[in-house]
């Protein structure tokens, strides 16, 4: 999905975070959607609150997105408030994508 950082978080459980625009109005048409076509339970909940972060105390993640504390901090500092997020869904160790982020 494409979203906006909508604020930085300078000291979170998880280090830093850059919190996202989830759910925006793509996602929520999205939901209903596949809610009405049976295809998520009736009682589902979109949720929300979705972060690009550090690693914290445990590298744990509910949901979010988590980098180690080194990665965050140099995109923490490169990113402002309003800059666009594009999520493209999760990938293995072993593609494209990983090798050439792995440096940052």
């Amino acid at each position: 999905g494409k979203y906006r950082v909508i604020k930085k978080i300078s000291v979170s459980r998880y280090h830093k975070a850059l919190l996202i625009n989830y759910p925006n109005d793509e996602d929520r048409r999205n939901f209903i959607r596949a809610k009405k076509k049976g295809l998520i339970p009736a009682g589902a909940r979109i949720g929300g609150l979705i972060e690009i972060h550090g690693g914290g105390k445990d590298s744990m993640t509910y949901g979010c997105i988590a980098m180690d504390n080194n990665a965050i901090d140099y995109i923490f500092s490169l990113v402002p408030v309003g800059t666009k997020v594009t999520i493209v869904g999760a990938v293995d160790y072993e593609n494209g994508l990983s090798s050439a982020i792995e440096g940052l």
